[in-house]
Formats: C-alpha cells, sequence, structure tokens
C-alpha cells in the first residue's frame, strides 16, 4: 500500500492509450507517465473495497440464510451440491467453490429478492436523451432502484416465486438483474463478496440445517439495506 502511496510507473504505449480512447501517432516511441495517488485517492478507494466487500457482504449472507431456511427444498439441493464437490475433490478450493453453478443461482435469485444494495446504482446522461418520448439534458443524474427492477413483471416470470433455476434461461434485459449493479462502473467489491458468500456458504450448510419464517426487518441506510433483525433457527447436523 505504501509504494502506492509513494508512486508507479504506468506504460502508456499506442495500444493502451487506444484502449482508453485517445489519439496517439504511431510513428513515435512508447513513452512512460509517472503516476502519483495522493493518499486520500488510496484511502478512500480502500475504504470503498472493504464497504463493497465486507459490510453489505454479512447483510447479504443473512438473506442467504434466512431464503435458505424459508425453502428447504432449495437448501437441500445446495447442500448435495456442495457434498458432492466435497466427495469428488476432497476439499472446497476457490476453483471448486466458482464452480458450484447452483449455489450461483441461489445467489443471483436472494439478491434478487433481497439486494443488499438499494440505491448504488446512478449514471449521469453525456447527452441529451428521450425516453419514451420525455426528453432529458445531459448531465442529469438517473437512479436505478434494483428491488423494483427485480420484481418487475415485465422482465421477470412470477417475480415474487423463489426459483434460482430462473437463472438457466437468459435474462429479457441484460440489465434486469442488477444486484452488483452493470458495466465497467459496476460493484468494486463484487468479487470478494461473492468468494467470502460462496465459502461460508460451502462451510455452513454441510455442517448445520437453517430454518426461517419470519421475513427480515429491514430498512434503507443511505445506499444499503441495513438488516434490523432476521430471525434463523440453526440445528447442528453432524
Amino acid at each position: 500500500m505504501q509504494s502506492l502511496l509513494e508512486s508507479h510507473e504506468v506504460s502508456t504505449d499506442s495500444r493502451a492509450l487506444t484502449a482508453r480512447g485517445d489519439t496517439v501517432d504511431d510513428q513515435k516511441p512508447s513513452r512512460t507517465v509517472a503516476v502519483q495517488l495522493t493518499t486520500d485517492e488510496v484511502v478512500g478507494s480502500a475504504i470503498t473495497l472493504f464497504l463493497a466487500g465486507s459490510d453489505t457482504t454479512s447483510t447479504g449472507l443473512g438473506f442467504l440464510l434466512h431464503c435458505l431456511g424459508k425453502y428447504p427444498d432449495v437448501q437441500q439441493r445446495l447442500r448435495d451440491e456442495i457434498e458432492e464437490a466435497l466427495e469428488r475433490c476432497g476439499e472446497i478450493t476457490y476453483e471448486v467453490a466458482m464452480n458450484l453453478k447452483y449455489m450461483d443461482r441461489v445467489i443471483q435469485e436472494t439478491f434478487r429478492h433481497l439486494p443488499p444494495v438499494t440505491g448504488i446504482i446512478t449514471r449521469r446522461a453525456l447527452t441529451n436523451v428521450d425516453i419514451c418520448g420525455t426528453g432529458y439534458p445531459a448531465g442529469l443524474a438517473f437512479y436505478f432502484p434494483p428491488q423494483r427492477i427485480h420484481k418487475d413483471p415485465k422482465y421477470w416470470d412470477e417475480p415474487s416465486k423463489f426459483d434460482p433455476d430462473r437463472f438457466l434461461k437468459p435474462l429479457k434485459h441484460p440489465l434486469a438483474y442488477q444486484a452488483f449493479g452493470a458495466g465497467p462502473r459496476n460493484c468494486v467489491g463484487m468479487r470478494p463478496a461473492l468468494l467470502f458468500l460462496k465459502l461460508s456458504l460451502c462451510k455452513l450448510i454441510p455442517e448445520f440445517e437453517f430454518k426461517s419464517d419470519e421475513d427480515p426487518k429491514c430498512r434503507g441506510v443511505m445506499i444499503v439495506t441495513h438488516a434490523e433483525r432476521i430471525m434463523i433457527a440453526v440445528k447442528h447436523l453432524k
């Protein structure tokens, strides 16, 4: 981290500049630009990463255990997938966890119903734009509420039903699922969050049975969902 604060060298040859959309004279040799990061920039990025990848992840894990407790058939099917992977591979490695396909769908469906982040998806119009006959000026910020998009019957069949296998089919719209945002500015903590969630489920589900009949009591705090109470009964299996 200290080395980032001091300075680092970034190669900006013609290919890198072209990829960013800059223009460059191909006849000129590659040049090296020294990039200085301020302490505030590094600290701000670190705080964003840990907030996006840890605070909301703990809430997301609570939502996952609630949904698994509410739908025991889904919980058992996920347990079977994990135990089969353990029997086949001997242990849950990063590669094994990342290839648990049913677990992927369970996480997606849980966050479709209960997104841990509720208000971070914003984009600013670069030009004047017309949407459904209404004009919007350049510079206007748009806010996309994922909880409304995720329950829109225009994009989801039986939107109130908990069905992880709905993600076996292509989305009706590429932006219909917004749990982590979309595009190059999606959630910076998505990868560490998913890794934490998957490894946690791999450890918990084979050893415990979860039951939950009461929906979580939540409220929005700034851009995230704060779970004030999640009631889950736990039974040790082994």
